[in-house]
């Protein structure tokens, strides 16, 4: 949840590296310094210590990098995945070999409802098939579902990771169905 604006990076360019050429982010997180710095014409490498968000700030990248036509392109090819997203993946069968490394990884610890747990199952199956054609809008939607995971978890980000409370949980948690399809929406009217 840390996080920082676009200004900000611009301000602090502005007062401190106003003729930079180039730069080293050790910490990218979630991009947003090399995505404001590439965009002023400065050229930033980056570290990412954590994998997810390594490969979150790569996809942003790689989207950045395209024509204004083929982001066009792909806005709409995520708004076409994801009209039929939702039937697509009640279609198909459950990963089971993520369902097997996420047992023997977590074994006993309840992570997310049996419901979600097939949905992320059965999201895993789609995303292999669309990336069997499209690399980068296989891309957008890992990203989509990495940002769905914690809200239809049974996990509550409230400065670090913890459980829900019992009085947490009596109000549900979201389908992450929906979820992943609300974040691929925002993503095509992003992009």
């Amino acid at each position: 949840k840390e996080r920082y604006s676009p200004r900000f990076v611009q301000g602090v360019m502005q007062e401190f590296i106003p003729k930079a050429k180039r730069i080293l982010e050790p910490f990218a997180g979630s991009g947003t310094t090399p995505i404001v710095l590439g965009q002023a014409g400065v050229e930033c490498a980056y570290s990412e210590a954590n994998p997810a968000m390594a490969f979150i700030v790569q996809t942003k990248l790689q989207i950045l990098s395209l024509s204004k036509e083929r982001r066009r392109i792909l806005s709409g090819n995520i708004l076409t995945l994801n009209n039929g997203l939702i039937a697509r993946a009640h279609k198909v069968k459950p990963d089971i070999g993520l369902r097997d490394s996420y047992l023997t990884t977590f074994c006993d610890s309840v992570f997310f409802d049996d419901e979600a747990l097939e949905n992320i199952l059965r999201l895993r199956t789609v995303t292999d098939e669309v990336y069997e054609q499209d690399r980068i809008l296989g891309n957008c939607l890992t990203v989509a579902i990495l940002a769905s995971l914690i809200p239809a978890s049974r996990l509550k980000r409230a400065g670090d990771l913890r459980f829900k409370t019992p009085k947490e949980l009596l109000s549900g948690t979201p389908c992450i169905l929906r979820t992943v399809v609300e974040r691929l929406s925002a993503q095509a009217s992003d992009i």
